[in-house]
């Protein structure tokens, strides 16, 4: 630690059979836990931004595989996200629980397919059983004072195969 009690890492670090609290005690039941008050405009919790020079693969930004061990488990969730407002008056422009930025490629980069958001086969892809697979499953939209929509797109829609409904 330096004299403003920041420390500066280098190399890896790693935290075995711990957790990981910042600006709070850690969570025991959380791996990593941010509690913080952001006051600026564009203050970001977690920024993860990683540099690839592989010259071929596949590489990933974030990574999320969660693992049912040997007990049985209701519900999985890979990723939650639940934006919420403090109980007070607050006005939010635009609330986006995800929102797939423009990508930002070089002058020289050539992208031959780039895609917003592509959800693969929720088939198994191992030995197990499932019972319904479904790509993409919007709950019937409720509570809003003026439009409730499950798919709205304002461009073009392109369905190909065959399209099943339940």
């Amino acid at each position: 630690l330096d004299s403003s009690q920041n420390a500066t890492l280098a190399g890896d670090f790693a935290v075995s059979g711990g957790n990981v609290g910042i600006v709070t005690s850690s969570n025991s039941s959380i791996g990593l836990y941010v509690n913080r008050t952001f006051a600026t405009s564009g203050d970001t919790a977690v920024s993860i931004n990683p540099t690839f020079t592989a010259a071929s693969g596949t590489n990933y930004g974030l990574s999320v595989v969660p693992t049912a061990s040997t007990n049985n488990v209701q519900t999985i969730y890979g990723v939650t996200v639940q934006p919420v407002t403090a109980a007070s008056a607050i006005t939010v422009t635009n609330n986006y629980s995800f929102y797939a930025s423009s990508p930002s490629f070089g002058s020289s980069s050539t992208v031959s397919t780039n895609t917003g958001l592509y959800i693969n086969n929720q088939g198994t892809g191992g030995s197990g059983t499932i019972t319904n697979a479904y790509g993409i499953d919007i709950a019937a939209q409720s509570g809003a004072a003026t439009t409730n929509v499950g798919l709205r797109n304002a461009g073009t829609t392109l369905l190909t195969n065959a399209t099943a409904s339940t």
